[in-house]
């Protein structure tokens, strides 16, 4: 069985797309970082503004652009971010409007040099009555675009809606080990499973509603940026094109957005036997209310002079590990064992955030798949003791007794050369009272992120609680080919 996950799991990574989805998927994000710092891109005049000025005339502007080899900037100036969205109605524009994809390339808005001045030109020719540069406070103020966005459409696409879930998306994908180069190339290795794994739905005639996590999606949204090699790759994986899907996000449990993950979860882990969550691809919940959501003026502010009354109070800075965990199952328990199982997990060196004790079952032996997740520094190891007990109905205590024990070092995930994620048996070391003709293993699965400044939270869940932790955007293998 392991073999068949292995080869599975190799044919997906066989997988070829003709675009670097790591370096892609950096530019993506800060690309998004700089929108998410112009919040009148996202709804009211200044996103109005931007739909016009991507509608003027989108055809003409990418076709000059790219045959002067030009880097667009930002798809006309900051709507390059819901091109992940709108990628399967893009591809029909375009390809109806020149009879061939057109690649798009991003440039961040901070990009300045020669290849800016260039573009400023070419636009000023196509589009000498429109500024290249927008003055967002006189847009703000006078609403100048409100009777002008009602011209010609070249996509029948909702623009708004899809650049306000830009918003939310951000939040979920802005945390630093998303820029790590170890974690994309996970992220991209994720992916192309994902692909694979609908692909061989497709094959056996399932109808799977496939959910992606986040770091999956991060890099679905990268190779949808790049609409011509994404077309091309998907085509040839599976002969059509994949439609993404973001405008559900009930994560109601027994909702369509739930069972599908579930699903994905279930297919995921059995073909290829490794887990399908992953540290720091949860969904981290609602984005905070920004404190200003778009620019304004008139506030004059003044310096105030420091005094002894309002010195600023400097914390010390701890780094620390985001983890998540899982009991998979354990072998050659003794003979004659009887009772319930589960593992108690603590640091061989408690540190300031994790210091204590903590048990979580194990899935072969209870059925529930429990997940933990949790900080730590990322120094020492993990203690793991296998513990039995019998379940007992009366009101005293039953004691339990511990099989025996083993450690994974959280010093090994900081190698350059780890991947952030293991999945192995672990060999326990027996209590001097147990004996076992074999010894006992313990399969853990274990997946961190890079260290990155303190916040603390510790949480303990059963898997359905896990779920509504993860992104839940869809994809269907009946979706409509581009």
């Amino acid at each position: 069985m392991e073999r068949e996950q292995e080869s599975e799991w190799e044919e997906a990574q066989s997988i070829e797309i003709n675009v670097d989805l790591v370096s892609a998927a950096k530019r993506q994000l800060k690309f998004l970082a700089d929108v998410d710092r112009n919040r009148w891109l996202y709804e009211g005049p200044g996103l109005d503004r931007a739909i016009y000025r991507q509608e003027l005339d989108l055809i003409t502007a990418l076709w000059n652009f790219l045959c002067s080899s030009l880097l667009i900037v930002t798809i006309v100036n900051g709507f390059g971010t819901v091109i992940g969205s709108i990628q399967a109605d893009t591809n029909k524009t375009v390809r109806s409007s020149m009879g061939e994809f057109l690649t798009i390339r991003m440039l961040f808005l901070l990009w300045k040099g020669v290849q800016q001045r260039a573009t400023e030109e070419i636009w000023g020719t196509l589009f000498p009555g429109e500024p290249y540069e927008l003055d967002m406070e006189t847009v703000l103020q006078n609403n100048v675009c409100g009777q002008r966005v009602l011209g010609e459409k070249h996509t029948k696409y909702d623009l708004v809606s899809a650049a306000q879930r830009q918003s939310p998306f951000f939040y979920q994908v802005t945390k630093t080990h998303m820029n790590d180069n170890r974690y994309i190339q996970g992220a991209v290795a994720r992916y192309k499973g994902f692909l694979h794994l609908i692909k061989r739905n497709k094959e056996k005639s399932i109808k799977s509603f496939s959910v992606p996590t986040y770091d999956i999606d991060l890099i679905w949204h990268t190779h949808q940026l790049h609409p011509a090699s994404y077309c091309k790759d998907l085509l040839k994986i599976m002969g059509k094109i994949l439609d993404h899907d973001d405008t559900d996000s009930d994560r109601t449990k027994g909702q369509k957005l739930d069972v599908g993950f579930s699903g994905t979860t279930k297919t995921f882990e059995e073909m290829y036997g490794s887990r399908y969550w992953r540290a720091g691809a949860m969904y981290r919940g609602s984005a905070p209310s920004p404190v200003r959501p778009t620019p304004y003026s008139g506030i004059v502010t003044k310096e105030v002079p420091t005094s002894n009354e309002n010195q600023k109070l400097i914390l010390p800075t701890m780094k620390v590990l985001e983890v998540m965990m899982e009991f998979v199952s354990v072998r050659n328990l003794p003979e004659g064992h009887k009772g319930s199982l589960f593992v108690s997990f603590s640091k061989t060196q408690p540190d300031e955030i994790f210091n204590a004790k903590r048990r979580l079952t194990i899935f072969s032996e209870s059925g529930e798949k429990k997940v933990a997740t949790f900080q730590c520094q990322p120094t020492g190891s993990l203690l793991f003791e296998l513990v039995s007990f019998s379940p007992s109905s009366l009101p005293v205590p039953v004691p339990s007794k511990t099989i025996g024990t083993t450690t994974i070092s959280l010093e090994d995930f900081m190698s350059p050369d780890s991947d952030l994620i293991v999945e192995k048996w672990l060999d326990l070391v027996p209590r001097s009272n147990i004996m076992a003709s074999n010894p006992i293993g313990l399969r853990v699965a274990i997946s961190v992120t890079i260290p990155y400044p303190c916040t603390i939270c510790t949480s303990y869940d059963s898997f359905s609680a896990i779920l509504k932790k993860f992104l839940l955007v869809p994809t269907s293998n009946e979706s409509s080919i581009c």
